[in-house]
């Protein structure tokens, strides 16, 4: 697969990628919605390293709070950010993607007033052309986040959530996802297509 130049930047097709079945799959960016959406927040604070959220028994000690605005009626989403590690999802989202999520990361349940679990991608899938890309590094080999990327073909592995490092925190999907979230309605989320270089 060719590379193109940063400066020759264009949107080309989406990247697809081998999946375990043996068939090609678009491949997108899995980006969160602002508005008009309420925020779960960590009560410990969102930007707690993982390390501190990890009980003695090796589960991650989630409390969640939904952000409270007396000015402005904000609905509660399905699918919501929360801490780099986490994404919330609703009972409702829980059932309908355990299946297809198995494998790719894991579900921790949150204490919060409502029923809501947090899944953590742990699935990596390197994609990335880091000679080609713009990234920042948290230490030498350690991205943290990618700005402008290239990248070079993938296969998930049957995995259709993923991030193309354990230092990032950016998810990836495949269509398959992506046409589950989307025949269910779940709302929270948008797809980004991803651009194949």
């Amino acid at each position: 697969m060719a590379i193109a130049a940063m400066s020759d930047y264009r949107r080309p097709p989406n990247l697809v990628a081998n999946t375990k079945e043996g068939r090609m799959a678009l491949i997108y960016e899995l980006k969160f919605c602002a508005e008009p959406w309420r925020a779960l927040h960590l009560q410990k604070g969102w930007d707690q390293p993982i390390e501190k959220l990890i009980t003695p028994d090796g589960e991650p000690d989630l409390w969640g709070e939904w952000e409270k605005r007396s000015w402005r009626v904000r609905k509660t989403p399905d699918i919501t950010y929360f801490t780099p590690y986490f994404m919330a999802c609703s009972r409702r989202v829980h059932d309908q993607i355990e299946g297809l999520v198995e494998g790719c990361g894991r579900w921790v349940k949150i204490n919060s007033t409502d029923d809501y679990w947090a899944f953590q991608v742990t699935r990596v899938v390197p994609f990335i052309d880091e000679a080609h890309s713009d990234i920042d590094y948290l230490s030498p080999g350690r991205p943290q986040y990618i700005y402008e990327r290239v990248y070079n073909g993938v296969s998930t592995g049957g995995c259709h959530i993923f991030r193309p490092y354990e230092t990032v925190s950016q998810g990836f999907v495949t269509e398959d996802f992506k046409a589950l979230i989307e025949a269910h309605n779940f709302t929270g989320v948008y797809f980004e297509p991803v651009p194949d270089h």
